[in-house]
C-alpha cells in the first residue's frame, strides 16, 4: 500500500461470486480493508457509504453496470480521489465501452489476468488518482532535475 496510515479501503464490485471472493482475498492479504458488492446498484450505495480509496469493478454486470456506476459517482467531490480499475472479459480491446471507462479515469484490465498485474494496476491507479485530484506538489528543484 502507498500510505502508512489506516488501511486503504478498496471496494470490489463483481457479479461473479468466485471472482469477487478471490479479489477480496488478494487485497486483504496485501493489507487493504476490503468491502464488496455483487452488482452496480449495490456498488453505488456501498461506494457512497464507504468512500473507498480504490474501486475495482467488473465492466459488465446486471442491474447497474460499471460505466453507470462511474457516471453516478463522478460528480461527488470525494470521488475525484478514488483510484479506478475496471476488469472485463466481455469486450475486445478498443471497444467503445473500454474507451469510455478510460475516459472516466479507469485503468482497464482484460480477463484473464495475473493477480500481480491487478495489484500493480490498483497501485498505479491510486497514484493517478492523486495526480487527477491535484493533491500533490513538486519542488522546483525536482522539476529542474527531471528536465535535465
Amino acid at each position: 500500500m502507498i500510505s502508512d496510515e489506516a488501511p486503504t479501503c478498496l471496494s470490489v464490485v463483481e457479479d461473479d461470486e468466485d471472482v469477487r471472493d478471490r479479489l477480496a482475498r488478494l487485497f486483504r492479504k496485501k493489507g487493504f480493508r476490503v468491502v464488496s458488492a455483487d452488482n452496480g446498484l449495490q456498488g453505488t450505495v456501498l461506494a457512497a457509504m464507504e468512500e473507498p480509496d480504490i474501486l475495482v469493478m467488473d465492466l459488465y454486470m446486471p442491474s447497474v453496470g460499471s460505466l453507470a456506476l462511474l457516471r453516478a459517482l463522478t460528480g461527488l467531490d470525494w470521488f475525484r480521489h478514488v483510484a479506478l480499475v475496471v476488469i472485463t472479459g466481455a469486450y475486445p480491446q478498443g471497444h467503445p465501452k473500454l474507451l469510455e471507462a478510460r475516459d472516466l479515469g479507469a485503468a482497464v484490465l482484460r480477463k484473464p489476468f495475473k493477480e500481480g498485474c491487478l495489484y500493480a494496476a490498483a497501485l498505479e491507479a491510486q497514484e493517478m488518482a492523486t495526480c487527477r485530484s491535484g493533491d500533490f506538489s513538486v519542488a522546483s528543484d525536482d522539476v529542474a532535475e527531471a528536465i535535465q
